[in-house]
């Protein structure tokens, strides 16, 4: 079987204790060379090292005929399932309940001679659930810039029994934008310019003194942009594997021509840079 083994995941969970969040993609494809079960099909698989009570999501999109997605707890029986026809999606979100190895089977009909998919996963430490009730607001900043690098994707299910998702302290509003994937928090909303601008100052001066020291900090002044003008600061941690963003806006819509609660907003954006 092919080995998906978050090593260094595993290690930085257990000798730091931070946050941590895994995830990433692969092409595959089943094909004559993959092994045959009779009465089972054509499958790949892959074997995964977990730690009790770790939270994971398994994403399968198959290219061109429908695929079987099972997950295999360490003593060979099959724990959940899910089924998607080309186009579509297969879903698998749980939370661990045993250590060890499982596996995770991508099944084709057994009719089926070459089956292309995507694969993402995103897997989360057992203290990157959900933060403590009385999580500060730079422990939100640090958990939700964690989850980013998984598009939120594991607030998606409470696979736990408990919703990972966090209302940024201080904030109006807070969602999960489903067609980007991103983090928006509202800090405010009205005709007040000079409340709009203290707020705006301090928010990005407290994420500044949250953020470790390798995020990059990029400011841009007042921008026209259509009917409105913004003006902003980026920071950003523009990995290989994992590029990130935390951006705050002061938005001005005093001449747009649509109408909104108030002239001036303040929003706090956090997203994988895709």
């Amino acid at each position: 079987m092919k080995k998906i083994i978050p090593i260094l995941f595993l290690f930085v969970t257990s000798v730091f204790g931070q946050y941590s969040v895994e995830f990433n993609e692969i092409k595959g494809e089943i094909n004559s060379r993959d092994k045959f079960k009779s009465g089972f099909g054509r499958y790949d698989g892959y074997e995964i090292e977990f730690y009790q009570n770790e939270i994971v999501n398994f994403l399968v999109f198959p290219e061109s005929h429908p695929l079987t997605v099972l997950f295999v707890d360490p003593d060979g029986k099959v724990f959940m399932q899910s089924r998607a026809n080309a186009g579509g999606v297969a879903v698998l979100s749980t939370q661990i309940p045993k250590q060890g190895e499982w596996a995770l089977l991508i099944v084709a009909d057994s009719n089926a001679t070459v089956c292309g998919y995507t694969l993402q996963y995103a897997f989360a430490a057992s203290n990157s659930v959900k933060p403590d009730d009385d999580a500060d607001f730079c422990s939100q900043i640090l958990f939700l810039t964690e989850h980013a690098k998984a598009n939120f994707i594991l607030f998606q299910a409470p696979v736990s029994g408990r919703s990972g998702f966090v209302k940024l302290s201080g904030s109006s509003d807070s969602f999960v934008d489903e067609n980007d994937g991103s983090y928006i928090a509202k800090y405010y909303e009205g005709d007040n310019i000079r409340e709009a601008n203290k707020i705006y100052t301090k928010l990005v001066e407290d994420i500044k003194n949250c953020l470790p020291k390798e995020w990059d900090e990029s400011r841009k002044d007042w921008n026209n942009v259509e009917d409105f003008k913004v003006k902003g600061a980026m920071f950003s941690n523009l990995t290989d594997i994992n590029p990130r963003y935390v951006q705050i806006s002061l938005f001005d819509f005093t001449d747009s021509k649509e109408r909104f609660t108030g002239n001036f907003v303040v929003q706090l954006e956090i997203r994988r840079a895709n």
